[in-house]
């Protein structure tokens, strides 16, 4: 096997990089870091895809498997499904951007020692997170970097989530018990195999800290799975390596619930006890609202990206929160791909596991196998997770499961290889190349528009957005947020001018050209041209985005306003009816007293008080 070239080592460097930084911008969640990530990595393969002229065979093979659901992605964007053209192109590129690093170190991981720099890459950012994350429970809980909002509500390192940063860590857990594992059988009880014990348990406490539930489950569940595959290459005595495998394990447990903290344990222990809590019946009403979507999308899906704004159209209860993912990232993408997309998916599995299998069998070092079958425990540890969550859509962890995947299924070094095409070659570089432009244009633009977001004046800030659109028109958030600045740029006596309403309008149907079925931004626009004097325009929009998001409390309340302007106060109090019915936890109370605004009659708050 020749040296890799100078730039598939840079390339190497960037993701391990990548990997180092990502948890660190609230895991990669806000997209100018999102996107600047995803470029990042589209760039560092784009390189090495130029450098490599010699490919294992099974490599090529799982890099066509990957191409297969991003080109599902772009399909779906090209018919404008379910939210438009906008929100599948950009899921593909971040979808794109993880899949291409699956396949990177599928081919990289080939080389030992590039094998143990990402294993050490991925051990420190877990081990860095796990010591932040700590420190700042102690000293200031339910905040991330000494801040607090209201929409933050159970954060834990850098992480806005707890489940996001056990999601992180629970694989950082599996995959120092499997190196650990794989030290002692190569070389025995040495100091390097007790550190990477001591690290193990040392993230284990973090992660019990976090006190994620269905952390805790994907771990028992990785470090399950670790178990038996060892079990599996017992050797002559698989019975005393399945006793030693428990044993360890157990230990390693006990140890982490004895000295992890008081609430922590409290909290998993209501996985046992099974009484429902808030969360618990939150996610059970995100799947139900997410199979409907399914449902009315089988075979096609309802478009890669698009889940929040066509989800909320099958919401039933919990108008209060906009569902923006459906807290399984399995059922997410059944619902954005549908059977399409779960057949690639399948493809694209099928084909790691045969990676997978080679390394296994053919592999001929036993300490490299090892290493394979911990990097593949420990991110089936994340996807465990992710049938309860939505971690993989945070690239903190998608980049480190999509590294340990396609280190699991590197070939073994003496595996067939092809000579590409130099032309093959360039193409291949060159769509990569384009993806990363698009995702870094895409992060200049999320970072502008955060940047004109933080302006007070409100005609300041309408200047600024018009200069951001005129650069990204891409932007439907930058559409929507000039429209409302420019709405709230009201004459003295409360009306809006009627060039202003028209410019507001002109921007709201802007963003709606690029995402169709955006509730909120109909409401928006029902608003605008009530205020413009279109009034039955306004009834049209209005009755759209009751119709793409009828359980929306904050929205439906304004809407009960808009009501009250359009059609009087009888159809008001009917709409805040319609609200109560569909958020049945709503202080009756609390709406009667809304009533109040609209009208005294007692028949009519009477009949509301008792809907």
């Amino acid at each position: 096997m020749r040296p890799p070239p100078t730039a598939e080592r840079v390339a190497e460097a960037m993701l391990l990089a990548a990997i180092l930084a990502a948890p660190w911008p609230f895991g990669g969640a806000p997209d100018p870091a999102r996107y600047a990530l995803c470029a990042a990595a589209l760039g560092a393969c784009a390189l090495a895809t130029l450098a490599r002229r010699e490919t294992a065979v099974l490599t090529l093979r799982l890099g066509q498997a990957a191409a297969l659901l991003p080109a599902w992605g772009l399909l779906q964007a090209a018919l404008g499904r379910g939210a438009g053209w906008l929100a599948p192109a950009e899921a593909v590129l971040v979808l794109a951007a993880m899949l291409a690093v699956l396949v990177f170190w599928s081919g990289r991981g080939q080389d030992p020692r590039a094998a143990d720099r990402l294993l050490a890459a991925v051990l420190l950012a877990c081990a860095a997170q796990a010591v932040f994350g700590v420190v700042q429970a102690a000293l200031a809980p339910q905040r991330v970097y000494g801040r607090a909002s209201e929409l933050v509500t159970a954060p834990f390192g850098s992480f806005v989530n707890h489940n996001h940063f056990a999601g992180l860590v629970e694989m950082g857990v599996v995959l120092a018990v499997g190196l650990t594992a794989a030290r002692v059988r190569r070389d025995g009880t040495r100091p390097a195999a007790l550190g990477l014990l001591g690290l193990a348990l040392a993230l284990l406490l973090a992660h019990l800290a976090s006190g994620s539930r269905g952390g805790f489950v994907a771990l028992l569940a990785g470090l399950g799975a670790l178990a038996a595959a060892h079990v599996g290459r017992g050797g002559r005595s698989p019975r005393r390596v399945a006793l030693a495998s428990a044993a360890g394990l157990v230990a390693l447990l006990a140890a982490g619930l004895a000295l992890a903290p008081d609430t922590a344990r409290v909290r998993l222990a209501t996985l046992v006890s099974g009484r429902p809590d808030a969360s618990a019946s939150y996610r059970v009403e995100a799947a139900r609202a997410t199979l409907r979507l399914l449902a009315a999308h089988p075979v096609a899906g309802a478009g890669l990206g698009a889940f929040a704004d066509t989800v909320t159209a099958w919401k039933r209860v919990h108008g209060e929160v906009r569902l923006t993912h459906a807290e399984s990232d399995a059922l997410e993408l059944a619902a954005e791909t549908g059977l399409v997309g779960l057949a690639l998916l399948g493809v694209l599995a099928a084909t790691w596991a045969r990676g997978l299998g080679e390394r296994l069998r053919r592999g001929r070092d036993p300490y490299r196998r090892d290493v394979a079958a911990a990097a593949a425990c420990a991110a089936g540890a994340l996807l465990v997770h992710s049938l309860f969550d939505f971690g993989l859509r945070l690239p903190a962890l998608g980049l480190v499961c999509a590294s340990l995947l396609g280190l699991a299924a590197a070939p073994p070094r003496d595996a067939p290889r092809l000579v590409r095409r130099r032309i093959t070659r360039l193409a291949t570089a060159g769509l990569l190349l384009v993806l990363a432009l698009a995702c870094a244009w895409r992060a200049e633009g999320a970072r502008a528009l955060d940047q004109a977001r933080r302006i007070r004046d409100a005609s300041t800030r309408a200047e600024a957005l018009g200069a951001l659109v005129a650069r990204h028109p891409y932007l439907a958030e930058a559409w929507r947020e000039r429209a409302i600045a420019v709405g709230g740029l009201a004459s003295a006596e409360g009306a809006l001018h009627p060039a202003r309403a028209a410019r507001a309008a002109d921007d709201l149907v802007r963003a709606l050209a690029l995402r169709p079925s955006w509730a909120e931004a109909w409401a928006d626009l029902a608003w605008v041209r009530q205020a413009g004097g279109d009034l039955a325009g306004s009834r049209h929009a209005l009755d759209r985005a009751r119709a793409l998001d009828p359980t929306h409390l904050p929205m439906g309340l304004q809407n009960a306003e808009l009501v009250f302007r359009l059609d009087g106060a009888k159809a008001a109090v009917a709409e805040l009816a319609r609200l109560r019915a569909v958020n049945p936890d709503w202080n009756p109370l609390e709406a009667v007293r809304r009533a109040r605004r609209f009208t005294q009659d007692p028949a009519l708050l009477a009949d509301l008080s008792r809907k």
